[in-house]
């Protein structure tokens, strides 16, 4: 039997769902404890495969709880009751980012606009990564936008972890998308760490103001979908932002391409450098730090240009 409105789980009463999607619903309910309002996501615990699952549902919930930032929506309670794994929320009243961009025109906002809320998710994913936290699953439906300022909100830490790499469920439905994924998320989930968020946001970031992700697949259909844009974040490199939209400043666009290099040690080196540029970038040039993956070719040169210097010199006397 599905949920429904005043039916009780432990010391909440369900009030109406105000969100569904592959993996479960969302409920706003009333926390008879504290008094107030909540949004309760639930996940049916016989959604995955994997039996894992709800341990790794218990574990990251937990470790959510523990998050306690101006923009990360906290998280009170983890459960399970009534064959559902239920994560317990504060209620924010607005809504996604993706139905935000959803209603704009050309699903693009201002830059005046959007540069706020991504400093609200760069100092929330920084927050969370000094404290060892990947999100793993940055995406504009998992930023609220509170309705009374405009601020972002980061919600869902650790879910796509709790999923696992799998990311099915039993009948064999995909969960989530691959618009926003890391290379590296896509090639080597085991070995990602923070710099797989920033290139996240620098996908989110890029939407906002094209109206369209780096990357997507118009030709592709069903589960080739999936495959070609994955194929494109590893192998494409993204059109700038400033080609979609030459009102861009040139150092957002800069800026937003830092953020999606391909190769993890070229790309920022975290949200705080993320922060740093959108803040001064305007005033000063922005310099790509690469590493070499053949560092000893400088070295060959470097040594080739010393001979012939030393050559002349002895040939001039």
């Amino acid at each position: 039997m599905g949920l429904y409105p005043g039916q009780r789980l432990n010391n909440y009463r369900l009030k109406n769902q105000i969100a569904c999607g592959g993996m479960g619903q969302v409920w706003l309910a009333w926390d008879e404890e504290r008094g107030v309002n909540v949004a309760i996501k639930t996940i049916a615990d016989n959604l995955f495969v994997d039996p894992n699952f709800t341990k790794r549902f218990f574990d990251e919930g937990r470790r959510h709880i523990k998050l306690n930032h101006p923009n990360i929506v906290p998280v009170y309670d983890v459960f399970s009751a009534e064959h559902y794994n239920c994560l317990v929320m504060a209620f924010i009243e607005g809504a996604s980012l993706a139905d935000i961009l959803d209603n704009q025109p050309d699903y693009r906002m201002p830059l005046a606009t959007a540069i706020p809320i991504v400093q609200d998710i760069l100092g929330a994913l920084n927050y969370a990564h000094k404290h060892g936290i990947i999100h793993r699953d940055i995406k504009p439906a998992n930023i609220l936008i509170y309705k009374k300022n405009g601020r972002g909100f980061l919600i869902d830490f650790g879910i796509a972890l709790a999923i696992g790499e799998d990311r099915r469920t039993c009948t064999g439905q995909s969960i989530g998308t691959p618009h926003y994924m890391s290379p590296e998320q896509i090639t080597n989930p085991k070995g990602i760490d923070h710099r797989t968020d920033v290139y996240s946001v620098g996908c989110v970031f890029y939407e906002m103001l094209t109206g369209r992700p780096p990357f997507v697949a118009e030709m592709a259909t069903g589960g080739e979908t999936d495959f070609a844009i994955k194929r494109a974040h590893v192998n494409l490199i993204p059109k700038p932002p400033t080609e979609r939209v030459n009102t861009i400043p040139a150092y957002i666009n800069d800026v937003i391409l830092f953020a999606l290099e391909k190769k993890p040690e070229n790309r920022l080196p975290g949200c705080q450098e993320f922060l740093r540029l959108l803040q001064v970038g305007e005033t000063k040039p922005i310099v790509k730090i690469r590493k070499s993956r053949r560092p000893y070719l400088y070295l060959l040169v470097a040594t080739v240009i010393t001979l012939i210097v030393v050559i002349s010199v002895l040939l001039i006397k």
